[in-house]
């Protein structure tokens, strides 16, 4: 009788000890059918000695499972746990502090001002007029991406004579969007109205704010009856620069902005230095200042 419950306790006991849920039943269990064989060895008068002895036999077997059921088990809680929490302190530090080489994301739309806008009459063209706006962007490290400018050029009643499509990108700062437009008739046009969205689409620059052209020796001067304005650009980056626009703005002695020249420099190696002529569609009275504006 005690080798065949022997045996049978043994074989619970494997079962169990095969589900880690169930390890705790095991081990007392492939306990007992080993007491029981030892006992019906012991006392010859409980029957066949082979079944005790494979009673044993299954007993060990379940511990050496069960033993092995519960170093797997223990190993992979141990290695899960330690993932999880690397995650969540990587994702911690990231938002804390980016690296300087990777954007914060996402950035989201961003806000931008106008701080000044300005329009006249171009000489040189019938019917064409000259226009100057001077956009704020306040977030450092943010290009604002083609931002779509609505301009309208209104007479006296506001009433809209046409409008102008801008598309523009607005770096860090200020930055001013020029250009020319032209009427259909001799119009006076007495103000300007400006649509721009109240929030745009950005993208992150590690290298918007760096300034890499130095602008130096300014000198206003005249050529064939306008006023020119003369200077240096030098490229102070640790790269070639391609694509300079310079915006050389005429303010007159009440700080007015009264007219606007534009120059170009195709690229500059680094350290290079290059000059730039800026010529005016007018003379500007003596007594204007002048401000050098210089974008990508």
């Amino acid at each position: 009788m005690l080798p065949i419950l022997a045996m049978t306790t043994a074989a619970i006991g494997l079962a169990l000890s095969v589900v880690p849920s169930a390890l705790l039943f095991a081990a007392p269990a492939l306990a007992l059918a080993v007491t029981l064989a030892i006992v019906a060895l012991v006392k010859k008068s409980h029957g066949s000695k082979g079944l005790s002895f494979a009673a044993i036999g299954t007993a060990v077997v379940g511990l050496v499972v069960a033993t092995a059921v519960a170093f797997t088990s223990l190993a992979s809680a141990t290695q899960a746990a330690p993932v999880s929490g690397d995650a969540e302190v990587a994702q911690e530090d990231a938002a804390a502090e980016p690296p300087l080489d990777e954007a914060p994301d996402p950035i989201g739309a961003q806000k931008l001002a106008v701080s000044e806008a300005e329009f006249g009459r171009d000489p040189s063209t019938p019917n064409g007029w000259w226009y100057l706006l001077w956009l704020d962007n306040p977030n450092p490290q943010t290009v604002l991406i083609e931002v779509p400018i609505t301009l309208s050029a209104n007479d006296a009643n506001d009433v809209s004579l046409g409008v102008l499509p801008i598309t523009k990108n607005i770096q860090p700062g200020k930055s001013v969007v020029s250009g020319y437009f032209k009427m259909e008739s001799d119009v006076e046009v007495m103000s300007l109205g400006l649509n721009i969205p109240a929030e745009v689409t950005s993208t992150w620059s590690k290298d918007a704010d760096f300034d890499y052209i130095d602008v130096s020796g300014i000198t206003p001067g005249e050529g064939a009856g306008v006023t020119v304005v003369r200077g240096d650009l030098t490229n102070i980056s640790d790269d070639e620069v391609t694509g300079v626009l310079v915006t050389v703005i005429a303010r007159d002695s009440a700080g007015k902005i009264i007219a606007f020249a534009n120059a170009e420099a195709a690229s500059l190696a680094v350290g290079a230095t290059t000059a730039f002529e800026a010529p005016f569609d007018l003379a500007v009275p003596a007594d204007a200042e002048f401000e050098v504006f210089v974008e990508p």
